[in-house]
């Protein structure tokens, strides 16, 4: 039978039938809503990045925005991490993420925010604020390894949409 305590990442033993809500690398596990959930001290950190990046350090004149390399390359790594709890986040960084490896004939290290990828900040303007209601489903499986009628073992599949069905893989 499964062990009805385990070990979070703070170390702190805890007791299943209690916790309702766990966070974790800037995801709250939502027991209650059987959701997964950006944090809020995240969302509001994204947000505030994805806001510079819109706006840019300056403007070139065909108003396109320019913003720092680095930064913005850290920006898009840390959307790609909320992508994980936010549906269809991966397929709106395709462009910010090329804008990133394009070359430029500016002579600082930056980038440049065309039209695509601003769409796509946009997109995370958007979302980021509704990210903690909606989230993504956490996957149940009652014939999982340790699995009871009265014991269920909770997983999330980030590559699944929540209206689709759930397809048994055979693991």
């Amino acid at each position: 039978p499964c062990d009805k305590r385990f070990n979070t990442s703070h170390l702190r033993t805890v007791d299943c039938n209690r916790v309702q809500r766990l966070e974790l690398l800037g995801i709250d596990i939502d027991l209650a809503m059987q959701r997964l959930l950006l944090t809020r001290s995240k969302r509001d950190d994204y947000l505030e990045l994805v806001s510079w990046a819109r706006r840019g350090d300056r403007l070139l004149p065909n108003h396109l925005a320019c913003v720092q390399h680095d930064p913005f390359d850290s920006l898009v790594h840390k959307l790609t991490h909320a992508s994980c709890v936010i549906a269809m986040g991966r397929f709106h960084l395709y462009y910010c993420r090329k804008a990133c490896r394009a070359p430029n004939r500016l002579r600082s290290n930056e980038v440049i925010i065309d039209h695509r990828a601003d769409r796509e900040l946009e997109w995370w303007e958007l979302q980021l604020p509704r990210s903690d209601s909606h989230g993504l489903p956490l996957a149940s499986r009652w014939d999982f390894p340790c699995s009871s009628e009265s014991t269920i073992v909770r997983y999330s599949d980030a590559s699944r949409e929540p209206d689709e069905p759930i397809i048994k893989s055979g693991f």
